[in-house]
């Protein structure tokens, strides 16, 4: 799964911000019980973390592992021509079957679907600023089992308010299905953004 920073706005940064997290783009690989997460988004990164403190031109890994715990690795990045010259290396040495000592014995395992992967959400919608809105929203997540953590009215403009809301932990299918039926609401104008929380 991959998804870039188009819809990032300056008021995603903004509201991250107040709230205690850095927007980052995030490549994210993880082994569970059941396989492997393998994906490419932007997220929300808390201001503790070190990854939030990555800036500029720098790139980094950040690894948590069994027994050595966590491990970050940062520096300069290479530039579009270097890194799309080492990736395209690297795929025909896997593919040739040359990629030599680089990885122990590999077992296979199943790469978890987007909709399998269980997370933190936050999300930035526009609704008609009138009583009984906010229960609505509420009732709309209920049913899907989507749990919310806080919710953040923002500035009203006219009759419209802009909601900040923040989801507990929930598989993305459960999240997605909400925010279909939330889409449908006569009083929300729009889902503007909706981001994965590290």
């Amino acid at each position: 799964y991959r998804e870039g920073i188009e819809a990032i706005t300056a008021e995603d940064i903004a509201y991250a911000e107040e709230i205690g997290y850095v927007i980052k783009l995030l490549a994210i690989a993880k082994r569970t019980g059941s396989g492997i997460e393998v994906r490419v988004h932007p997220a929300l990164v808390a201001k503790s973390h070190p990854l939030s403190n990555i800036s500029s031109n720098n790139n980094a890994i950040y690894v948590k592992g069994e027994p050595v715990g966590e491990l970050m690795f940062y520096g300069p990045g290479a530039g579009g021509d270097p890194t799309s010259s080492a990736v395209i290396s690297d795929l025909i040495a896997a593919s040739s079957g040359s990629w030599g000592g680089r990885t122990t014995d590999p077992s296979p395992c199943s790469v978890s679907q987007i909709g399998d992967i269980e997370g933190r959400y936050y999300i930035r919608l526009q609704a008609t600023d009138r009583f009984g809105v906010l229960a609505g929203i509420s009732r709309a997540f209920a049913n899907k089992r989507v749990s919310i953590a806080a919710v953040v009215q923002k500035e009203t403009i006219g009759n419209i308010s802009t909601i900040v809301i923040l989801i507990h932990r929930v598989k993305e299918r459960n999240l997605r299905a909400a925010v279909a039926a939330i889409k449908k609401l006569p009083v929300v104008h729009r889902v503007c953004n909706v981001i994965r929380i590290l």
